[in-house]
């Protein structure tokens, strides 16, 4: 049985505390199918274009990178609720706003919104990394991240992190010069006791950007689909800068 620290106490969601969306298991079905079968395939072109010449026009590398990898690859999409009302709506279930209300205050902003497809024999992103974004993301505030399972994800096609009680042992390699992020190189006795997520469709977890984590090779031989939401408390400068669509984050608030 793993333990669940408090932000408070370590500043870190270890997700091992596992929440579910308010939907059934036939809802999330219906959900996976819509997203793979007719969001993914039917990006908004003229919008996607739009950005992308608005990229070139303020020579904003960082964000005219991210549109054209979104072009080339069909494993990621970022910012979705923006155009698609089910993904929207994601955002905004009953049970995810009220477990970050706990934390975040009432008036949350989703600044980011990340689709990641991780098909058969694949790895989404092989390097182990925290997302603490300085450049994008202004001042001391407390982030926090939900990864909301859309298909099944297990020890054989989702992501693994390293408590942080081992951070002494994490050494940074590089370093993203867009966002701020760092790379780190992990020994490899500490990569053996990393811990896989497991989650069922329609449960989130919850983590700051503390988490050290890496995504895996997929050996399941199905498809991992799963959304990526980052928010901040009200009142946080958001950079619109790294992204495929320049926009005000979008606050969110818990319906009582």
């Amino acid at each position: 049985m793993l333990v669940f620290y408090e932000y408070k106490i370590l500043k870190l969601f270890i997700p091992a505390c596992v929440y579910s969306l308010n939907l059934t298991s036939q809802e999330m079905t219906e959900i996976k199918d819509k997203i793979f079968d007719d969001i993914l395939p039917n990006y908004p072109q003229k919008l996607l274009l739009n950005h992308f010449i608005k990229a070139i026009i303020k020579k904003d590398l960082g964000s005219f990178l991210m549109t054209l990898l979104q072009l080339s690859k069909r494993h990621f999409n970022m910012e979705r609720h923006l155009d698609s009302d089910m993904i929207m709506q994601l955002c905004q279930d009953e049970n995810l706003l009220e477990k970050l209300t706990a934390h975040l205050g009432e008036n949350i902003l989703l600044w980011r919104s990340e689709i990641w497809v991780n098909y058969p024999a694949k790895q989404m992103i092989p390097y182990w990394h925290q997302d603490v974004y300085p450049n994008l993301v202004k001042g001391k505030s407390k982030n926090i991240y939900a990864y909301i399972a859309l298909t099944e994800v297990n020890e054989h096609n989702g992501f693994e992190y390293i408590p942080n009680i081992y951070q002494e042992h994490f050494r940074i390699k590089i370093t993203d010069p867009f966002s701020g992020n760092n790379l780190f190189e992990i020994p490899e006795e500490i990569k053996k006791i990393a811990i896989p997520v497991v989650l069922k469709p329609g449960e989130f977890v919850l983590f700051t950007d503390e988490l050290m984590h890496c995504s895996l090779h997929n050996h399941s031989g199905k498809i991992r689909m799963s959304l990526a939401l980052r928010f901040t408390p009200s009142g946080t400068e958001v950079v619109q800068g790294y992204t495929s669509n320049y926009h005000q984050p979008v606050t969110l608030q818990l319906k009582k």
